[in-house]
């Protein structure tokens, strides 16, 4: 059995960062594995704080690292749990769903009951 480390983004936001000539993209609430040593030095090289002009935080706050056997056998792999009937795309948490159908799917939500229960309930979650 080999160690492998699992670096989590404990945060809503996606975190993007270049690691050694890589894009690496972890989903919010989501991770992915890496080998050990190369977690830490990832881990080692994260800011966790950016901000823009308003003082707003760019980038997640929070990774962690978390080791574990490798049985050499299928990987699970996180899968978002909410897609897009109309484009496809994959949400890690409903509220990242929700803010997509707001800004690019509510005109095609014909149904006016449907759409005005849609907007009720993201009202009531934020």
């Amino acid at each position: 059995m080999r160690k492998m480390a699992r670096v989590w983004n404990l945060d809503t936001r996606i975190y993007k960062e270049n690691f050694r000539d890589q894009e690496i993209v972890i989903e919010p609430e989501s991770f992915i594995i890496m080998d050990p040593s190369d977690a830490q030095s990832f881990l080692k090289a994260y800011t966790p704080v950016i901000k823009n002009a308003r003082e707003e935080h760019l980038q997640p706050k929070k990774l962690k690292m978390e080791l574990f056997n490798d049985r050499g056998g299928i990987t699970k792999k996180v899968t978002p749990k909410h897609v897009c009937p109309v484009d496809a795309k994959e949400f890690a948490t409903q509220k990242l769903y929700d803010d997509h159908v707001k800004e690019y799917h509510m005109e095609q939500i014909v149904d006016k009951e449907s759409k005005e229960q849609f907007e009720e309930e993201l009202e009531e979650a934020l």
